[in-house]
């Protein structure tokens, strides 16, 4: 048997970056979520956890 290895990789981006739905998805699937600032969003997620 072949050994396997894991390696963990995280990015984010700029705080200031908007997500959003691709345009070229929301003609099939409207979006779930608003769009949100990469920055808010990891604040949100953080202050989830604590």
């Amino acid at each position: 048997m072949q050994s396997r290895y894991s390696l963990a990789f995280f990015c984010h981006p700029n705080d200031d970056t908007t997500v959003t739905c691709l345009e070229s998805c929301k003609k099939e699937h409207p979006p779930i979520y608003p769009p949100i600032l990469a920055g808010d969003y990891l604040l949100s997620r953080l202050q989830a956890t604590y």
